[in-house]
């Protein structure tokens, strides 16, 4: 298991090396879909897109990228947060300048908590797999710890935090009792493991920036 999660990760370093821009996140999930099915090209080999996994139950969920090797599942989630920015790549063989394509999405609390929830739904999958998260930005609210408290905090995934346990926001009672408060579509949960933070830059001409977490199976 740990021989695929290392060939999976040489293919995301690969194209982080190769691919200088992504127009969108189904852009990035294609993209890394492809060049996986390129490398794992056993018989038994499987790659899906948005598959269904059943959580408690139910299937419930989809999972970003589904690699099927060997008999065992390796679901791989993907986040892809930006913000618009001046600098001049161009999309590859379209002469479009890339940077006029990235929008200001903002709402990097949100963003932070879904890929922490990413995580914690990888964790959940009732079979003993293991799995990759990844959030690719140029958003540097992402890697930045911030000076000021902030609800969110919990949830920050800034460079070298370390995340373990039960994460919930810091909301006062008033928060808590308004059932209009966004946090109730996003409510609190537990990791089963620890996970540091350790951002890299895409390149040394790329402003963005990936965290990539693994996702141990099941003890």
């Amino acid at each position: 298991m740990t021989d695929v999660l290392e060939k999976i990760r040489k293919v995301f370093e690969d194209l982080m090396l190769h691919r200088t821009f992504f127009v969108s996140e189904a852009d990035f999930q294609h993209a890394f879909a492809m060049k996986l099915a390129n490398t794992f090209q056993a018989e038994t080999d499987r790659i899906y897109l948005e598959f269904p996994v059943e959580l408690d139950g139910d299937y419930v969920a989809h999972i970003d990228i589904m690699l099927m090797h060997d008999g065992k599942k390796y679901p791989i989630e993907l986040k892809y947060k930006t913000k618009k920015t001046d600098c001049q790549d161009v999309l590859d063989n379209s002469g479009i300048m890339a940077c006029k394509l990235l929008k200001n999405q903002g709402a990097g609390d949100l963003g932070a908590y879904d890929f922490l929830y990413d995580i914690h739904r990888i964790e959940s999958i009732q079979e003993k797999c293991a799995g990759v998260a990844i959030i690719l930005t140029n958003d540097p609210w992402y890697w930045t710890q911030g000076k000021r408290k902030s609800i969110c905090d919990n949830f920050r995934i800034y460079h070298g935090r370390t995340i373990a346990g039960e994460l919930e926001w810091n909301i006062d009672i008033e928060q808590q009792n308004n059932p209009n408060h966004f946090t109730k579509k996003r409510p609190g949960f537990g990791l089963n493991n620890t996970y540091t933070c350790e951002w890299k830059q895409k390149s040394d001409k790329s402003e963005f920036k990936y965290l990539y977490i693994e996702v141990p199976p099941k003890k």
